[in-house]
């Protein structure tokens, strides 16, 4: 953590007023020993009461080395009162 030279990018979108589809990147190498880094997420979230309650459906990878070291496919639901 903190070791890596890299750059990020991020993009969403809001084709409908509820709907958001949005996408984030890392690509870098490590400082120490130069092995490659890549990490993304991107999802769908749907705001299905306004200001107040959504879902968000996602999927996160991280690859060392061009290794997978982790991918998680997640439905979150967030609810603000």
């Amino acid at each position: 953590p903190g070791n890596v030279n890299g750059w990020t990018a991020q993009e969403s979108i809001r084709p409908w007023e509820a709907w958001k589809l949005y996408a984030n990147y890392f690509g870098g190498n490590s400082a120490s020993n130069g092995q490659a880094l890549s990490t993304y997420e991107a999802g769908i979230e749907y705001d299905f009461i306004p200001n107040s309650a959504s879902i968000t459906f996602l999927v996160r990878e991280l690859k060392i080395a061009n290794v997978e070291q982790f991918l998680l496919y997640r439905a979150q639901l967030d609810y603000n009162f």
